[in-house]
């Protein structure tokens, strides 16, 4: 797993419980899920957001993403 689990991105197939994310060539960011949460907040105090695109989410984590994203008034 990537990180603890308190604070991982486990929604990215790298994290996909059982993998190794040393298997996977390509990059593997570093932000956590509430880093990622906090920065869209931000982003959705100080504009107008009309649309946001979750690619190849992973839904072991689906509660994890949900709850993250929940407080944006773009998905209220």
């Amino acid at each position: 797993m990537i990180g603890s689990a308190a604070t991982a991105f486990r929604s990215i197939y790298p994290a996909e419980p059982g993998t190794d994310p040393a298997d996977f060539p390509a990059a593997v960011g570093q932000l956590t899920l509430p880093e990622v949460a906090n920065l869209l907040t931000q982003l959705d105090q100080n504009a107008e957001l009309v649309g946001l695109t979750v690619a190849e989410h992973m839904a072991w984590d689906a509660l994890n993403l949900r709850q993250s994203l929940s407080g944006l008034y773009l998905l209220e």
